[in-house]
């Protein structure tokens, strides 16, 4: 990718904590982890200067490095013995494990170990002074369907999907309380407030509300999600308008690959959406999205589901929701 932005500069007026190291050196791509580690308060952001081929040579033993064909060509016979030799490397013995790097292993190993047995030990005398906790947080990474009483969900009649959509994220938000709803800006339109307005935003230092807002960032938004999912215990969903699925498509595809339960609502899937115009038209949205159904998982088994709810008699169709629920 070329560009002359100064991606360093963007990110430290959103207040992260960002370093610049040669992206070729070991030595200094440790030191950045270990201060990036080491940061608490900002979110990290580290920027390698890198040599494109670095230490790569050619048939002929010429330089390959800075050369953008190195990007996909596979360094085959010569090419590949000298680049190994150049590197230090044995090509008859290519695969080795130095001894300093065994020890080290081996040394990491026992201290996990430690730190594992440490925290077992605690979590097991906090589970003694905690029962109840205890008991909910095993059922919270269970990875089973949480216990819903659907007879308190209210839907008026001829209401717009949207907003029966509302009405059951608001019993979600009081029923499920490891569960946390998203919205990319859209709260208002794409109707996710009917979670928000049972709970408050996720805010730094206080996570005691489970609505996070996302801001004009779905792809973000997606990833946060799917993040949540891999860590387990939380139950993430996230919406916002149809024809902007566009932007989550990649994150949308991996946790249906990744067989993640994230669930993604999105509103506003008809051609006609009023004032907002043709940016906020989804066309071929509906084909991309279907497709995804097939795809397959390790199980044999298709990785995402599409539910798009029938419209209620006086629903317009603009308000209909689309949710992919990746299972």
């Amino acid at each position: 990718m070329v560009t002359c932005e100064d991606t360093a500069k963007k990110y430290e007026a959103w207040g992260w904590f960002v370093q610049k190291i040669d992206g070729n050196n070991v030595d200094q791509i440790r030191e950045a982890i270990k201060k990036a580690q080491a940061e608490k308060n900002r979110p990290s952001l580290i920027i390698g200067h890198c040599v494109m081929g670095k230490g790569a040579r050619k048939a002929d033993n010429s330089s390959y490095e800075s050369n953008c064909a190195t990007h996909g060509a596979p360094l085959g016979g010569d090419a590949y013995i000298n680049t190994m030799k150049n590197l230090g490397a044995d090509p008859e013995n290519p695969f080795q494990i130095f001894p300093e790097v065994k020890e080290m292993y081996a040394k990491r190993a026992e201290e996990l170990k430690k730190i594992v047995a440490e925290r077992y030990a605690a979590k097991a005398e906090w589970a003694k002074a905690n029962p109840e906790k205890a008991e909910q947080l095993k059922e919270w990474f269970s990875g089973k369907a949480p216990k819903i009483d659907w007879s308190k969900v209210e839907q008026k009649a001829g209401s717009a999907t949207r907003s029966a959509s509302a009405a059951v994220l608001g019993q979600l938000a009081e029923q499920v309380p490891n569960m946390i709803c998203a919205s990319a800006d859209l709260s208002n339109s794409d109707n996710t407030n009917g979670f928000l307005k049972k709970t408050h935003d996720l805010v730094r230092g206080d996570f005691s509300g489970a609505f996070f807002e996302a801001g004009v960032a779905e792809l973000t938004m997606a990833c946060c999600c799917i993040g949540m999912a891999l860590h387990g215990g939380v139950i993430p969903a996230c919406g916002t308008f149809f024809v902007f699925s566009d932007y989550m498509k990649p994150a949308v595809r991996m946790a249906a690959l990744m067989e993640l339960p994230v669930k993604f609502i999105w509103t506003h899937d008809a051609f006609r959406v009023g004032e907002d115009g043709p940016t906020h038209e989804p066309v071929e949205q509906e084909a991309q999205i279907r497709l995804m159904e097939k795809l397959k998982n390790h199980h044999g088994k298709n990785s995402v589901l599409v539910v798009r709810p029938r419209c209620c008699p006086r629903a317009t169709t603009t308000t209909r929701p689309r949710r992919v629920l990746t299972l």
